[in-house]
Formats: C-alpha cells, structure tokens, sequence
C-alpha cells in the first residue's frame, strides 16, 4: 500500500475539448516499481501505447532507453515535452521521428 495515487504526470495539458476523462492514470510509483524490477540500466523500455509518456519519463530517469508509439497527436505532443526535459536531466540521447 505504498503507492501514492496521485503521483501522475499532469495529463490536463494533452487533454482536448472533446476528451473524456481518462478514467485509469498511471501512477509514476506504481512505473518506477515495474521497471525497476523488469529490467537493468541501459535496456529498452517498450511503450506502444504511450499516452502522456509516463512510462519513458520514468525510465530515462532510471537510466533506461526508451520507444513510444502514440497515435493521439496530444498526448504525443505532451510526451514529446516531457521526455525532452526528463531525457536533458538525465543527460541522454533523445530523438523523436
């Protein structure tokens, strides 16, 4: 019982007029304890459907790699920016294509 629920990336900024409420955010305690335990500095982490992109936010500043696919521009929009500043702070490659 040691996750904090509302430990989340601010989806509010990818979020449209015409959005739902996104009924199942991903808590950043509940991604740190997953990649933490499935996988080693340097490996890949594998998002296909990447949303906000907690899931690489969490692992660059594991020291992991990371790929996302996302299809709502958005929320790509929104990952694109947070994995910008989570990749700059910890000092790693990042491209998008």
């Amino acid at each position: 019982m040691d996750i904090d629920y509302s430990n989340t990336l601010n989806r509010q900024n990818a979020k449209e007029l015409n959005d739902e409420r996104h009924i199942c955010p991903l808590q950043i305690d509940t991604i740190k304890r997953s990649v933490t335990l499935w996988s080693n500095k340097g490996d890949i982490v594998l998002s296909p459907f990447m949303g906000i992109g907690s899931e690489g936010y969490v692992a660059l500043k594991l020291n992991r790699k990371f790929i996302g696919f996302e299809l709502k521009q958005s929320y790509f929009e929104s990952a694109t920016q947070t994995l910008k500043n989570s990749s700059i702070s910890a000092q790693s490659n990042f491209f998008i294509d």
